[in-house]
């Protein structure tokens, strides 16, 4: 199986302007890190297979557990390659 995921360097988290409020419901701004939200595109066999919402990270593995999952391969010599594109939008399998 071939493993190509040029996808690195993708944001995982950010920083969101938050309120806080204490037990005495007294409000303070904060600065917090929250994940983000990574959109994706599978397809299988160059068609359009599913749009999936995750984590910018271990994208080669996300889609390799969901081709297992889905039924769609039974073992690891069933996938030829797995690519995942540059902004990690797109993976291949």
């Amino acid at each position: 199986m071939i493993i190509k995921n040029v996808s690195s360097g993708l944001n995982v988290s950010r920083k969101v302007h938050a309120k806080r409020y204490d037990m005495d419901g007294q409000c303070q701004p904060v600065d917090q890190m929250i994940v983000s939200e990574h959109f994706i595109s599978l397809y299988v066999n160059d068609e359009p297979y599913a749009e999936m919402v995750c984590s910018a990270k271990e994208l080669s593995e996300l889609v390799i557990g969901h081709v297992f999952s889905q039924g769609l391969v039974s073992d690891a010599s069933d996938i030829e390659a797995v690519f995942v594109g540059g902004d990690g939008r797109v993976a291949q399998v």
